[in-house]
């Protein structure tokens, strides 16, 4: 948790991220988000029926690839820029995600072009695939 905290600027409640799991230098993350029903946006998602929202996930899988772009870039590390989501493609929710659910966020860079990353992210809970998505990033300077 603590690499995570000095990598990205969210704290709670809008951390995401509880573990990484494993990064390779070949241009992929693997972290762990642990789904509970202590989670505040729970209790309006709705009432008596708790779904973890889809924006959620995407953002579970934008966290990932900050994070895997910070690991591939330390320059940008304890700098004053941030790496901020520009775009979001071809995503799909594949099954609903409920408290006692872990999910599993791979995520890996697809190209990098004139200072944007672009990134496919999935996230599975038991070998079940509940969400991809395609994403796109950028690192701005001066935030």
């Amino acid at each position: 948790m603590k690499q995570i905290l000095k990598l990205i600027p969210h704290r709670y409640p809008f951390l995401l991220i509880d573990r990484i799991k494993s990064y390779k230098y070949d241009n992929r993350i693997k972290v762990i988000k642990n789904i509970t029903v202590n989670d505040p946006w729970l209790q309006g998602h709705f009432p008596n029926k708790f779904i973890f929202p889809g924006v959620l996930m995407l953002e579970s899988i934008a966290q990932s690839a900050i994070i895997l772009a910070l690991l591939q870039h330390p320059e940008h590390q304890n700098s004053n820029g941030l790496y901020c989501m520009t775009g979001i493609n071809t995503v799909k929710f594949r099954k609903i995600v409920i408290p006692g659910d872990q999910l599993l966020i791979t995520v890996h860079i697809l190209k990098e072009y004139k200072g944007m990353i672009f990134f496919h992210g999935t996230i599975y809970v038991k070998n079940n695939l509940v969400c991809c998505a395609d994403i796109t990033c950028k690192y701005i300077l001066n935030m």
